[in-house]
């Protein structure tokens, strides 16, 4: 679970730092230093967990992930490595919730276990600290990293660049209701989740009607690009139930 919890945290929070676009020395691409942050970061979230010494394990297993994902998702490399994307994303990623167990990570507690002692929501104090940061790095994982996701299923092309000048909403529309879905599903609302998946079909209808006598491929994007949303949310949840 900690492995899998600062896996997540790294690319999100790689993929947080690159839309900010941050100044490079000489305006040169350095393509480390979201990386780089992303992995300083997960070490001082580690140390502030009270894992000790294994804080510098897990800042070069989050600089290793964070690397390799902006490597393989760069904007201007995308298309030639998109198979790759995710194939690493699903390696990374299984091997994580399969072969974590195993790896000798003490209980987090520090600073985390101090502040869910005072915290106001029951839920949150009668949590183990893994699962109050599983949880947070599920949702950072549900907002731009699983929309890059979603980008690459799809695949690039000018039918996807025609739906996304359309349908600019998706990409707001779309964390939104990955975190409506992994909500629902975790407190058991699975016919929240139905109403969620009907309203979008429901709102959808119309540009997909269009595209549909029109013979073009934006039909299948959006059905696609939704279920894959979609599924991804779904599998968060699976995720964290499991590790109750």
């Amino acid at each position: 679970m900690i492995a899998l919890s600062f896996v997540l945290i790294a690319m999100s929070l790689t993929d947080l730092l690159r839309t900010l676009q941050l100044p490079r020395p000489g305006g040169r691409t350095l393509p480390l230093l979201e990386p780089a942050l992303a992995a300083v970061a997960c070490g001082c979230l580690a140390a502030l967990s009270g894992l000790g010494g294994r804080a510098i394990d897990v800042g070069v297993l989050a600089l290793v992930v964070a690397a390799g994902w902006a490597w393989l998702t760069d904007v201007s490399r995308s298309s030639a490595r998109r198979v790759s994307a995710l194939t690493f994303v699903g390696a990374v990623l299984g091997g994580a919730i399969v072969a974590g167990p195993l790896l000798d990570y003490p209980p987090p507690a520090g600073q985390l276990a101090r502040w869910q002692e005072h915290a106001e929501i029951a839920a949150v104090r009668d949590a183990e600290p893994a699962q109050v940061l599983l949880f947070v790095a599920v949702l950072l994982f549900l907002g731009l990293t699983a929309n890059l996701i979603v980008r690459l299923v799809l695949g690039p092309g000018p039918a996807l660049k025609k739906v996304e000048a359309e349908l600019k909403g998706g990409r707001l529309l779309g964390p939104l209701e990955r975190f409506f879905i992994f909500g629902a599903a975790l407190s058991g609302q699975f016919t929240a989740v139905a109403a969620v998946i009907a309203a979008k079909g429901i709102l959808r209808f119309p540009e997909i009607s269009r595209a549909s006598e029109d013979q073009s491929n934006e039909a299948e994007y959006v059905l696609v690009g939704s279920f894959v949303s979609w599924a991804i949310a779904l599998a968060s949840a699976v995720v964290v139930i499991q590790y109750r």
